[in-house]
C-alpha cells in the first residue's frame, strides 16, 4: 500500500500464542499474523525456562 505500518515482533510460549491470537482476533479481524518456531533466541533480557 505504501503506507507505514506499526509492527509488533514477540517471542512467546505455544500456550501465550493461543491467548494471544484470540485477543488479536478480538481487536482486529484484519490483523496479519505470523507464527514462527524459534529454536534459538539470545539478547540481554531474554530468561530461559525449562
Amino acid at each position: 500500500t505504501g503506507q507505514d505500518k506499526q509492527v509488533l515482533y514477540l517471542v512467546i510460549n505455544k500456550p501465550e500464542v493461543v491467548m494471544l491470537k484470540n485477543i488479536i482476533r478480538d481487536i482486529d479481524v484484519h490483523a496479519y499474523v505470523t507464527v514462527h518456531n524459534v529454536h534459538e533466541m539470545i539478547g540481554k533480557g531474554y530468561k530461559a525456562t525449562t
